[in-house]
């Protein structure tokens, strides 16, 4: 038997989608992405450890199911039902059976700008007060250093 007698699965299949919801099942159970890549000449095609999640975007906007996946009270489910002792997995069932808050589009865009504002502010910040802390490392570098030789100078002088 040779493999071009075997019928080969058409990867249309399995490619991911833009806008579609990468959810982990295996591993750190439950983190979840929208994919937002929109290549045509690449083809990307999820491991079986990843839920691909095909949303109806008149109901549910892919972005929102991200963020409400991985909101706290979602973080709690998945460590109820993600099983195994050393490696975590949650069903396909058990996800299929994840309630969706019932919010109207508009509702899930209010949460989706607010969410995005409140996590740009936080960035900007991180990135303010690590550029601070980079400062004040070179600052101390050299203040170090120049302390140490006079401390040493001063030494060599009194002996």
């Amino acid at each position: 038997m040779w493999l071009e007698s075997v019928p080969i699965i058409q990867e249309e299949l399995f490619k991911l989608e833009k806008n579609e919801v990468i959810i982990t099942r295996s591993g750190t159970v439950g983190i979840a992405k929208v994919f937002d890549i929109n290549e045509e000449e690449t083809t990307y095609i999820p491991s079986g450890y990843l839920i691909i999640v095909k949303t109806d975007e008149t109901k549910i906007n892919p972005e929102f199911l991200e963020f409400f996946l991985n909101s706290k009270i979602m973080k709690k489910y998945f460590d109820v039902f993600g099983t195994g002792k050393t490696q975590k997995n949650i069903s396909q069932q058990d996800i299929k059976r994840i309630p969706i808050p019932s919010f109207s589009l508009d509702e899930q865009k209010e949460i989706i700008s607010f969410y995005k504002k409140e996590r740009e502010k936080i960035s900007k910040s991180i990135f303010e007060k690590t550029k601070e802390i980079k400062k004040l490392n070179e600052e101390l570098g050299e203040i170090i250093p120049s302390k140490v030789l006079k401390k040493k100078l001063e030494i060599e002088f009194d002996e």
